[in-house]
């Protein structure tokens, strides 16, 4: 048991380490897209809701349609008020998950290292 919660710890700092470096790189890209900084603040819980799903080990090898109803769920239920309708969204969660899914199969051994 402890060690399936070491091995927890070692896979949430991964991600957060990930994010911060994601972060950047998607508010840079929305950015350039004539977006405003005030317009990214209002997505980011959008990117990192899919970023977060797209490195998820119990999404490993699914896509984003496979997942976009539960995705949805969680969006309505934790962030739609604050930072807007799904259908609003829905582009920027897609394009984080297929980041955190690159980034999964571009590092399989630091993720599968850290189960």
């Amino acid at each position: 048991m402890e060690i399936r919660r070491i091995g927890d710890r070692i896979r949430r700092a991964f991600a957060g380490q990930a994010w911060k470096r994601e972060d950047v790189a998607f508010r840079d890209r929305h950015m350039a897209l004539g977006s405003s900084e005030l317009d990214y603040a209002k997505a980011r819980p959008a990117y990192q809701h899919g970023f977060e799903a797209g490195i998820a080990q119990a999404n490993r090898g699914r896509t984003f349609e496979e997942v976009e109803d539960a995705l949805r769920r969680v969006w309505d239920a934790e962030h739609a008020s604050q930072s807007g309708s799904w259908e609003s969204v829905r582009g920027y969660v897609q394009r984080a998950y297929r980041r955190g899914q690159e980034l999964v199969d571009a590092t399989p051994q630091r993720i599968d290292a850290a189960t």
